[in-house]
């Protein structure tokens, strides 16, 4: 081998040697009490809220690598409302001599964010802040003296951010008693900070869940951030083959405050059934509606606002009841409903949900409603059913005493009740059918009328 070349492979053996020195260096420094616990302030500055974490290292192509970070809820010590994977930090090594920490990339990986309901229906939940400007710099020779001692001066550096990313958050919302509101899955965020720290860019949300029946998927949208004011100007998304609009403005501090608005377009009732597990081919039609919501985000009773559902061309299966009396009696219509007319609003205030008014239509039957539901699911309304004359003759051997005339002469009305919770509806309804007291829970209106039918296996199960 050439002399040259063995000289040349001796330097790069040597600076090699120094590198891997030089990193094991870091490391171990990075490692050291009292720069983790500077690491931790930073870290729980840049978050707003006091951390833990499980590790750090750091590699020239890598940056620095905070890993297994948890962030504890406030009140219950047993909860983390944040957990993580990492946190990555990239940036550059020159600037440093200049006094100057130049973070080209800020990512927090496989983040699960949990805000929960306190009993007084305000929320926990955690609200960064906008970037810091400057952070203390952990250097050596002030780790080896006690903090605040006589002669050793604060250092800081000016840090400049230039993009923050998330990747795969999971966040979840669950109401005062511990039930599920909104689950959020496969989240990506990416933020540009400007020089005044605030940040602008894109959210998009893989998987949605809200309640148990919801699944909006690809929620996305432009954002700007500045550590007071979430701007979500322009929401996009899908559910259920129809198209989902919207925006979103949140003020946080002393006087919190938001706005929301929600628009759904021609979303498919099959499709609906459908992903929620029920028998497709048992609804058809679409919906559209909106909703308008305002007040303070941290107490539920102070929120207002409104909105309307429609249904288009709606084919929807009755209430289970009358479902079997359709069946007994030979009346088609009474076991699926083939809905002309199909609108509801309401406007929320105090707390409540006010119905104003559910008016559903078929050929020769009408079912309306009005009344409240709480956002706890406690439902209370009043109900009518109303048959015209060709259903009357039909159901000539049911229409008893507790049917009157409606204000349309041709249709005779029998009012009744909707009541307990969402989750577990009862009604008198079959008791006023019938003229006599059946003490038979027979579900609710609205679930059973926009319900997803049970599947196909399900019935079959219990016909056995």
């Amino acid at each position: 081998m050439p002399i040259i070349a063995k000289k040349i492979l001796i330097v790069v053996g040597a600076v090699v040697i120094v590198l891997s020195i030089a990193l094991l260096m870091v490391n171990l420094y990075l490692q050291s009490e009292g720069v983790q616990h500077r690491i931790r302030q930073a870290v729980a500055s840049g978050l707003g809220a006091p951390i833990q974490i499980r590790s750090t290292s750091y590699t020239p192509w890598g940056g620095l690598v905070i890993g297994g970070i948890e962030v504890p809820d406030p009140e219950k010590k047993d909860l983390n409302i944040l957990e993580a994977e990492a946190l990555r930090v990239r940036f550059g090594f020159f600037p440093l001599f200049q006094g100057r920490l130049l973070v080209k990339q800020v990512t927090l990986r496989n983040p699960t964010v949990v805000a929960r309901q306190r009993p007084d229906r305000s929320w926990v939940v955690l609200v960064p802040p906008p970037p810091v400007s400057e952070i203390p710099l952990p250097l050596p020779d002030e780790d080896a003296k006690p903090a605040g001692a006589p002669g050793v001066p604060r250092r800081s550096i000016k840090v400049e951010v230039d993009e923050i990313r998330v990747e795969n958050a999971t966040i979840s919302f669950s109401d005062r008693k511990g039930r599920p509101v909104v689950r959020a899955e496969n989240g990506t965020f990416i933020a540009r900070v400007a020089g005044d720290k605030t940040s602008a860019g894109t959210f998009e949300i893989g998987r949605l869940q809200i309640g148990t029946g919801l699944r909006p998927r690809s929620i996305g949208g432009p954002f700007e951030w500045d550590g007071k004011v979430l701007s979500l100007p322009a929401i996009t998304g899908t559910l259920a083959g129809g198209e989902i609009l919207g925006s979103y403005r949140l003020e946080t501090g002393a006087a919190s405050a938001f706005q929301g608005k929600l628009e759904v377009r021609g979303v498919k009732l099959k499709k609906l059934a459908e992903e929620a597990g029920g028998d497709r081919e048992s609804t058809g039609g679409s919906l559209n509606g909106q909703v308008l919501l305002m007040g303070n985000p941290l107490d539920m009773a102070a929120v207002t606002g409104n909105g309307t559902l429609d249904l288009t061309a709606a084919r929807i299966k009755p209430l289970d009841f009358l479902v079997q009396v359709g069946q007994m009696l030979g009346v088609e219509e009474l076991q699926m409903l083939n809905l002309s007319e199909a609108t509801s609003r309401f406007t929320v205030s105090d707390g409540k949900v006010h119905v104003d008014t559910i008016f559903l239509k078929s050929e020769n039957l009408i079912l309306t409603g009005k009344g409240t539901a709480d956002f706890d699911g406690e439902l209370d309304l009043d109900g009518a059913l109303l048959v015209n004359k060709k259903l009357q003759r039909q159901l000539k051997a049911v229409v008893g005493k507790n049917f009157v005339q409606a204000e349309d002469s041709e249709y005779k009305q029998l009012d009744f009740r909707v009541t307990n919770t969402v989750s577990n509806p009862r009604t008198d309804l079959l008791d006023k059918l019938v003229g006599m007291k059946v003490g038979q829970d027979v579900g609710n209106l609205l679930k059973n009328l926009f319900r997803a039918p049970k599947p196909k296996d399900e019935e079959k199960k219990a016909d056995n």
